[in-house]
């Protein structure tokens, strides 16, 4: 099913252009950015999930005093750092869907956001500067392809 990018209108099969607004069809040749940036998403949420597992992990087997007073709050700040990567993943599988332009553009800053904090205030590592990396060129590959996604109508958001 396509979508006319123009007034996003569904396109019949027996037609040559957009019986709504006359865009013609032979004008619509979907590119691959947001494929590109629906990878970029995914392996950004995918990295960021791994690595707060792991990170959580050894965290919580080292040998302290007061274990669970200690535990208690670095788990709920991995709870807190999971938010970004599940909107990552979220936003990779509608970009790959070409859907819901509006959402993604709106929960990549998340992911970033995430990354950004994790590298300034808890701990400096590499992988929050790859999430970080992966957020802004999926922003940048997504948002220069607004007019290959189809959106909700306005009540169904």
């Amino acid at each position: 099913m396509e979508y006319c990018p123009q007034c996003r209108k569904e396109l019949r099969d027996n037609h040559n252009f957009c019986t709504n607004c006359g865009k013609t069809v032979s004008q619509l040749q979907p590119t691959v950015k947001p494929i590109i940036g629906g990878i970029l998403l995914l392996s950004a949420g995918i990295i960021g999930y791994i690595i707060t597992i792991i990170v959580t992990i050894q965290e919580t087997r080292s040998p302290l005093p007061n274990k669970l007073e200690y535990v208690i709050p670095f788990m709920i700040i991995a709870i807190i750092k999971m938010v970004g990567p599940t909107f990552g993943i979220m936003s990779g599988y509608y970009s790959l869907k070409r859907k819901n332009f509006r959402s993604i553009i709106t929960t990549i800053p998340f992911l970033i956001i995430t990354a950004f904090i994790d590298y300034f205030a808890i701990r400096i590592t590499f992988d929050s500067i790859i999430i970080f990396i992966l957020g802004i060129f999926s922003f940048i590959f997504i948002s220069t392809s607004k007019n290959e996604f189809v959106n909700l109508p306005e009540n169904d958001v």
